[in-house]
């Protein structure tokens, strides 16, 4: 069908993960939200808990023995919002600063990042509502929505380029202070409001804090975590056809970039060579010089 085809374009266009994720948990909110439309028109009297036990089979369980068997729930809450503010919220973060961390870490990082966001979110959900005493009454929580998720990847993006600067409301501002602030704003409201969520966005942040210390020190902690978003990137990617295409173009290698003196501004040709390298091989594989002339690039008005 011609509708299909045009969305596949759609989603497929410029391989922008940040995008793409968004797109999914558009969807699967019009999903929900036409599925309880159906319900409340069917079900009588039977809405409120026929609705409960929809939801309740994409969200994470508090109660750690519903949690067993529904291990599902650790990926599916991920991308499930029910109420609309939630998801508005998640995806503006979600698509500004996830746009950003793809185009420097790559989307198979930028996927893993918010994947396992979300997964160390959901277990310190299940083991803070199972083992606090002031969550010993709340075994009826549930865990929904991308937040754990998207916490890791502002507190990764902070923490791989601490002083990259992004413009807010015409202000220009370090992304280590938006993380900042997304830490001091969780801690203040800790205590308050649905705090087994708060402990889920916490797992987010300490898993985005040490995946963006290994992105830019290249240590052993991400090892086999990239895996997932490499398999599941891989899943959604088209053979290419095999067609031959000549054409001219500058190839700046790392030999040429090292080339190039301290003083040397660069143009946008050797700009997007880099992040060709970084979409392909990660920030890790830069050389000192390569990543010095990124860093020369983001202060250039």
């Amino acid at each position: 069908m011609k509708a299909i085809d045009d969305f596949k374009r759609f989603y497929a266009e410029g391989n922008n993960m940040a995008r793409k994720l968004v797109i999914i948990n558009v969807l699967v909110f019009l999903f929900a939200a036409l599925t309880s439309v159906i319900l409340w028109a069917f079900s009588g009297g039977l809405f409120d808990s026929m609705f409960l036990q929809f939801t309740a089979f994409f969200a994470v369980p508090a109660d750690a023995s519903l949690f067993i068997v529904r291990p599902w729930t650790i990926i599916t809450h991920n991308f499930f919002h029910i109420g609309l503010i939630h998801l508005l919220v998640n995806m503006v973060f979600l698509y500004w600063l996830g746009n950003i961390y793809r185009e420097y870490a790559g989307n198979a990082k930028a996927l893993a990042t918010y994947l396992w966001g979300g997964i160390i979110g959901a277990v310190f959900f299940v083991i803070a509502n199972n083992t606090l005493p002031m969550l010993a009454n709340h075994q009826g929580q549930q865990l929904l929505g991308a937040s754990p998720g998207v916490m890791a990847i502002v507190v990764a993006l902070g923490t791989f380029l601490p002083y990259y600067e992004v413009s807010f409301f015409n202000f220009y501002i370090s992304l280590r202070w938006v993380a900042l602030g997304v830490v001091t704003l969780l801690l203040l409201n800790l205590p308050h409001g649905n705090v087994g969520g708060q402990i889920a966005h916490l797992g987010g942040i300490i898993f985005g804090y040490f995946y963006g210390r290994h992105l830019r020190r290249s240590s052993t902690f991400g090892s086999g975590i990239e895996n997932i978003g490499d398999f599941i990137s891989g899943l959604f990617k088209r053979k290419p056809k095999l067609t031959v295409v000549k054409k001219e173009t500058t190839v700046y290698s790392s030999s040429t970039i090292t080339d190039f003196d301290d003083e040397y501004e660069p143009n946008q040709e050797v700009i997007d060579a880099i992040l060709d390298k970084i979409s392909q091989s990660g920030y890790e594989s830069l050389t000192r010089k390569e990543r010095d002339l990124l860093y020369k690039a983001s202060k250039q008005d």
